[in-house]
């Protein structure tokens, strides 16, 4: 598997979580989220930590890695956006 094929679960997790609001993110986030994905063509683990908090706006960091990608245990795709209390988010 190469890393563009798991590049649109990278996106998806991304683009879950990146609707959630500053409190939210601030809450769901205090201790690290780690899951397995939800039934579809390639199993995948999600990784997703607060990165930063800082006055009016939290960074969120999202690693995604799979069995079939066995480079991306060692090295998973991630990415990070930030969300600010006034709701602006900045992928």
């Amino acid at each position: 598997m190469k890393r563009r094929e798991l590049a649109p679960y990278l996106k998806f997790e991304v683009d879950r979580w990146a609707v959630k609001s500053h409190d939210a993110l601030q809450k769901e986030l205090r201790k690290r989220a780690v899951y397995p994905s939800e039934p579809g063509p390639i199993k995948y683990i999600t990784e997703v930590a607060l990165a930063e908090s800082g006055t009016g706006y939290v960074r969120v960091s999202v690693a995604v890695c799979s069995q079939k990608a066995p480079w991306s245990v060692i090295y998973p795709l991630s990415a990070s956006f930030l969300v600010h209390a006034n709701g602006r988010v900045e992928k």
